[in-house]
């Protein structure tokens, strides 16, 4: 616990040192003159409220999305019989093989330049109708479709969870 709680603690420390702290040598973990005045000028100078209703507002809303359509797309691998289901329950595992940076440019490009002519099959041609890379578009794009870069674990986990769930017991209610 002191390696991971040590650098938590100098950075502490030095978030609330002085200037003339900082400046003393002999002040090394514990400041003399402690101050808050750092922290309120970061407040004031980021706008830290409307930043930390975005960050709220956006993993929020992300998850709910996520967590619904794994659900749905879990629930149709565990309850549905259909042609091909191991086979794209198979696809969905390899998903989770795939390392997020190798298809981070691929994703990037396909924002950038998004068309619904080029959705689906790439044309060869760079010009799409929206630029989405400076939105929140793409998140919610892949979490609504259930293709976000940890959706397979995610389906995975539900997908057990929902054939562990006796038919009986759906019949029931």
């Amino acid at each position: 616990s002191f390696i991971i709680l040590f650098p938590l603690f100098v950075k502490f420390s030095e978030s609330i040192k002085s200037y003339a702290d900082n400046l003393d040598v002999n002040v090394i973990f514990i400041p003399k003159n402690p101050t808050l005045s750092h922290y309120r000028m970061i407040i004031n100078a980021v706008d830290y409220p409307k930043a930390l209703w975005t960050s709220i507002w956006f993993n929020l809303s992300n998850s709910i999305f996520q967590v619904l359509s794994c659900s749905l797309v879990a629930y149709g691998f565990a309850r549905f019989r259909f042609k091909g289901r191991n086979v794209l329950f198979v696809l969905v595992l390899i998903t989770m093989l795939i390392p997020p940076q190798t298809i981070m440019l691929p994703l990037y490009i396909r924002f950038r330049y998004f068309g619904f002519t080029n959705l689906f099959h790439f044309t060869g041609n760079l010009s799409g109708i929206a630029d989405f890379t400076n939105t929140m578009i793409p998140f919610f794009l892949l979490s609504i479709t259930a293709m976000g870069f940890k959706n397979g674990l995610y389906i995975y986990m539900l997908r057990q969870y929902f054939k562990n769930i006796p038919a009986s017991l759906e019949e029931a209610s």
